[in-house]
């Protein structure tokens, strides 16, 4: 199994923001969870400063964009 690949406070924190302004650009929370392949607690899970290792996977971000 993989390493973790290590991220800093600071990477952490612009990841989460980003989570926040592309969930909010895509129509919030329930419309982000009409086109992907999760539901919005988990999305919420994602932008929370609160779960500084938990981030949204690459397909779920792509299906948002």
């Amino acid at each position: 199994m993989a390493a973790t690949r290590a991220t800093t406070p600071s990477l952490r924190h612009h990841l989460k923001i980003a989570t926040q302004r592309q969930l909010k650009s895509t129509g919030g929370l329930e419309a982000a969870a009409e086109v992907t392949r999760v539901g919005k607690s988990e999305l919420a899970l994602y932008q929370s400063a609160a779960e500084e290792t938990r981030f949204m996977p690459v397909d779920v971000a792509a299906d948002l964009m």
